[in-house]
């Protein structure tokens, strides 16, 4: 577990898919779109399921 600049727990998965989600996410984030970047990163990890 590790917190993201919003201070959410966020689950870094392994798989390579996620994991390019979760660094668009990030970049997202740093550049102050945190809803959408949350939505994108929480859409993404439910479809998965």
């Amino acid at each position: 577990m590790r917190l993201n600049p919003t201070g959410v727990p966020v689950r870094i998965d392994s798989k390579t898919i996620f994991g390019s989600w979760f660094a668009l996410g990030q970049n997202a984030l740093n550049s102050g779109n945190t809803n959408f970047a949350q939505n994108m990163l929480c859409n993404k990890h439910m479809r998965k399921k």
